[in-house]
């Protein structure tokens, strides 16, 4: 992960671009977290107002909050915008190879 010369870690326009392709649902089970299937959706078993569904998006309708894998990783993880980045760009570049 990249640091600056203060100590600072920041993420690079690549690494960007990659986090903000990656889908919530493909970040959410690269972590490990307990989805269930509900029809087309998937439901995270502890919190079922949350919602994943198959393009990429999460919807926490109890919380009014939506958005892709960075917007749930800085909302749930509660990970500032640069370990958001981080942390999906590392899950989103090994998944993307493996399509």
């Amino acid at each position: 992960m990249p640091v600056s010369k203060s100590g600072q870690q920041y993420y690079t326009k690549q690494q960007y671009a990659i986090a903000k392709d990656v889908g919530a649902l493909e970040y959410a089970q690269a972590r490990g977290y307990d989805l269930r299937r509900d029809g087309r959706n998937y439901r995270m078993a502890e919190h079922d107002s949350m919602v994943f569904t198959a393009d990429g998006y999460w919807f926490w309708n109890s919380k009014r909050i939506r958005g892709k894998a960075i917007a749930f990783a800085i909302h749930y993880e509660r990970l500032t915008l640069v370990e958001a980045v981080l942390a999906v760009a590392g899950n989103g570049a090994s998944a993307a190879s493996s399509f």
